[in-house]
This record gives structure tokens, C-alpha cells and sequence, in this order.
């Protein structure tokens, strides 16, 4: 879209220019005067490029009968639009039906010789195409463009670089308030004890450090439930006897702390000692069937 304010003002700025010279050559001041509409232009209207109508390919059985027809039946429809006579109607109707059956005839005829070149080597695509072919459809259907800041995005690489910046700047750090960023950054250099696990190798903790097996996978995914998605359901549960119970955020709400969740189908808790695991049946079920296989 033009910025006609811009070019009014770019234009009002340089014939400013052009009064308090001292030039008074007719033809000079012509040319400065339409170089400085020129230049305001190429800076406030965008150009475009001159959009050029793709003529579709007609149909591989497309011939003179067809258009004849097609002729025919359109001057028939166009002359019943004018008078809204029942003579016409009737006639354009029955220039309709004849048009019709002389797309259908000779698209059978067509598609019955190509039959006949068929062999045991012919390739299955060559059969496909045509297909398409005789339906109109486009092989290689056009890309649709993105529009970014004003500018069109055509090639395929481009548009790569669109989505990607878009969703670095949707995930970007800067999107959290400067609250919540100051704790990060507290939490990150001033607390880094936290991000150590530095509890006892018990038997409970070496099953839960094991990798998931495919029974435990397959009882996890048949206790999904059906059309469900995850949602805003953060919690927080603490873990480790050096925790000190930090409460969090999320958009200005404090989020729900819990003692035991199910996640994947499987059911951790905290025990009656802070940060203590316990196995849930579940999970015990599932390594029991495990070690029978």
C-alpha cells in the first residue's frame, strides 16, 4: 500500500529546495521537479510485478468438436440471458446436452487409445499421469507466498527463515516479565546446588533412572486418554532433602504444588520423608511384566 503522506512530505521537502535556488532554466527546473516526483514514488509506493494469467493446458483429448460445441452452446446461452425466451431456453438446454456428450464421447475414445499402448513395460506413473491429465488436475500445484513486513517470500528457503525467526521470537527469553526473569537468572547463578542430584544409589532410584522399556511404553500408552491434550497443567513437585519448597508463577498465577502425579500412566508420589520416592503399582507392575518376558 502507497504512503502518500511520506510522499507529500518528500515532495514538499525538495521543491523547497528547488524555490530558493537561483536557477531559472525552464527546462532545468522541468527535470527537477519530475525527478523529485520519481524519487518520492520508488520511496512511498511499493511496486509489484505485472501479474501474468497462466493459460491452463487443455485436456489431452481437447479438439475441434469440443470447441465447436462449447461455441455453440455459449452464443445459445448468451442469447437466452438477453430475451428470457422460452425457445431459447429450450435451445440452449438442448446445445448443452450436446456439448456434453461430445466431451464424453471423445474422452472415452481417447482414454480407450491410450489403453492400447499399454504393455507389460509401461511404467505405472505414465498411467497416473495421464489420469491426471484427462481430470484437469495440476501435477505441480503453485506455492502459496508469505507476506513479511511488506515483502513477498516466494522461494521455499526463504519461508524456512520466516517460520524460524517467528518462533525464536515467540520462544525467546524476552517474552517473560522482568520478574520472573530476574528469578531465572537468580535461581541459574545463585543456587546451582539445585541442579545437582547428589542423593544416595538406592534400588528405587537406579529403577527409576532406567531407560523405558516396550512394555512399559505399551502400558503407558494404553492408559492415554482419548482425545486429550495437555493443556495449562503444570505443577510442581519437590524432590531432594536439600529442596527448599520455592513456590512458582506462570502469567501472574502461582502454580499448583503436588505430592504425587501421574505421568505417562505412571503414578509418582512423595513419601512421608521429603524428596523420598515411592514406586507406584503401575510402575511395579510394569517391570514385573518385564522380567517375566
Amino acid at each position: 500500500m502507497a504512503d502518500w503522506i511520506s510522499f507529500q512530505h518528500s515532495i514538499e521537502n525538495q521543491v523547497d529546495n528547488i524555490i530558493t535556488s537561483k536557477d531559472h532554466d525552464v527546462e532545468n527546473l522541468d527535470n527537477q521537479i519530475i525527478n523529485i516526483i520519481i524519487s518520492a514514488a520508488e520511496q512511498s509506493i511499493p511496486q509489484t510485478k505485472p501479474c501474468v494469467l497462466e493459460r491452463h493446458k487443455p485436456l489431452p483429448y481437447w479438439n475441434d468438436d469440443i470447441k465447436t460445441a462449447f461455441r455453440n452452446r455459449n452464443r445459445a446461452r448468451n442469447k437466452m440471458n438477453r430475451t428470457k425466451n422460452i425457445n431459447d431456453i429450450i435451445e440452449y438446454k438442448r446445445l448443452k446436452a450436446i456439448a456434453q456428450r461430445v466431451i464424453r464421447q471423445t474422452a472415452r475414445q481417447h482414454w480407450q487409445s491410450f489403453c492400447d499402448t499399454l504393455h507389460s513395460h509401461t511404467r505405472l506413473g505414465t498411467v497416473w499421469n495421464m489420469a491426471r491429465k484427462m481430470n484437469g488436475t495440476k501435477s505441480n500445484p503453485t506455492s502459496i507466498p508469505l507476506i513479511q513486513d511488506g515483502n513477498v517470500v516466494q522461494l521455499n528457503k526463504d519461508k524456512a527463515e520466516v517460520f524460524a525467526r517467528s518462533f525464536a521470537s515467540v520462544s525467546s527469553t524476552t517474552n517473560y516479565s522482568p520478574d520472573f526473569q530476574r528469578h531465572k537468572t537468580n535461581i541459574e547463578q545463585n543456587h546451582t546446588y539445585l541442579f545437582t542430584n547428589n542423593s544416595p544409589d538406592t534400588e528405587i532410584t537406579s529403577c527409576l533412572n532406567k531407560d523405558f522399556t516396550k512394555q512399559e511404553l505399551s502400558l503407558a500408552i494404553n492408559q492415554f486418554k482419548k482425545n486429550s491434550s495437555p493443556g495449562a497443567k503444570c505443577k510442581v513437585m519437590h524432590y531432594g532433602k536439600c529442596n527448599i519448597g520455592l513456590s512458582y508463577t506462570m502469567n501472574g498465577q502461582p502454580v499448583e504444588e503436588v505430592r504425587n502425579e501421574r505421568d505417562l500412566g505412571i503414578i509418582e508420589g512423595i513419601g512421608p520423608m521429603q524428596g523420598s520416592l515411592l514406586q507406584s503399582q503401575p510402575h511395579a507392575g510394569a517391570n514385573k511384566q518385564n522380567n517375566q518376558v
